[in-house]
């Protein structure tokens, strides 16, 4: 059951986070992706934070396939112990609605909002590690946004992309029986125990392009970043989230001001910048879960994933 400070964190960040994204808002003729009648809609540059409102937010059903390669840690881990996680596989589906908006001449908008579970595990990596090596099956699903802006090429389009989700994970070791590995330290052994057959929040970060081939199918790759909390403290969450959505929300407004002065320019900029600061906050988040507040080291999945997708 989720805890109560939990949800109430969630609730507040669907008030706060857009409020730290806001900008000037401007009015565009919307095109669904692959659809030939426009709408006219009211939007702005900045940052869509509106995780829960997937019904109002419209655009098409779009299913996406997903497999990549994950780097599983805890930042000092093993130092004594001299053991290192294996590699995991990583599976993954996602269910969103997505929108491809004309921004100008060849200049397109993309926006994404997505449910998605995934399985990262041992068992699905070809490539096995030393006899050493903990192995892992991870299970997840969790919510979140993607968007960018890219270049149209007649039916075609090229979006660099970025994505922020909440994500919820359950993660069993390969542990013998008693739980213990031959020559781990306790204090290890205690770091895998608060991660080890239970649910924990976390967060995760990505960034990659988007190739649409023709408006039903449309190639990914990507390179993810998610950490995972071994315990909730919900005001140095929402603190370090806060600052997260102002550092995301400055490079917004810079990022719009690019796409006003220059389109050309504009969706590199603003993957750039926003990919930048989200993997600048991920390392720092390495060693302290809650920065810039004092906590205990995540666990973290460094991803390299391709995909598919389809949309209807």
């Amino acid at each position: 059951m989720l805890k109560p400070s939990l949800l109430i964190s969630l609730f507040l960040l669907a008030f706060v986070l857009p409020l730290s994204a806001q900008e000037k808002d401007s009015t565009d003729i919307w095109e669904d992706w692959g659809d030939e009648d426009n709408t006219e809609c009211t939007t702005s540059h900045g940052r869509d934070y509106g995780f829960m409102q997937f019904h109002s937010f419209g655009g098409k059903p779009t299913i996406e396939l997903t497999y990549g390669n994950s780097n599983v840690g805890i930042k000092s881990f093993g130092k004594l112990s001299q053991r290192d996680f294996a590699n995991v596989g990583s599976a993954e589906l996602r269910l969103s609605y997505s929108r491809l908006e004309d921004y100008d001449d060849y200049i397109v908008r993309y926006r994404n909002r997505f449910f998605f579970v995934s399985n990262n595990s041992t068992d699905l990596v070809s490539k096995k590690g030393t006899a050493s090596d903990i192995s892992s099956d991870l299970w997840r699903f969790g919510f979140g946004t993607q968007d960018g802006y890219g270049y149209k090429i007649g039916s075609s389009a090229i979006v660099p992309y970025t994505s922020n989700s909440f994500v919820w994970s359950r993660v069993d070791w390969d542990l013998p029986e008693g739980g213990t590995l031959p020559g781990m330290t306790a204090e290890d052994q205690n770091r895998l125990d608060l991660f080890n057959n239970a649910f924990r929040f976390g967060s995760m970060t990505e960034g990659g392009v988007k190739l649409q081939i023709v408006p039903l199918f449309t190639l990914n790759a990507g390179y993810e970043r998610s950490v995972i909390f071994p315990r909730y403290l919900v005001w140095k969450q929402l603190g370090s989230l806060a600052v997260e959505a102002a550092a995301l929300g400055l490079a917004d407004m810079f990022a719009g001001e690019v796409m006003d002065s220059s389109p050309a320019a504009g969706p590199i900029i603003n993957f750039l910048l926003k990919s930048g600061v989200s993997y600048a906050v991920y390392q720092l988040r390495r060693e302290k879960m809650n920065w810039p507040f004092n906590s205990a080291e995540p666990l973290t999945y460094d991803t390299w994933k391709i995909g598919m997708t389809f949309t209807f």
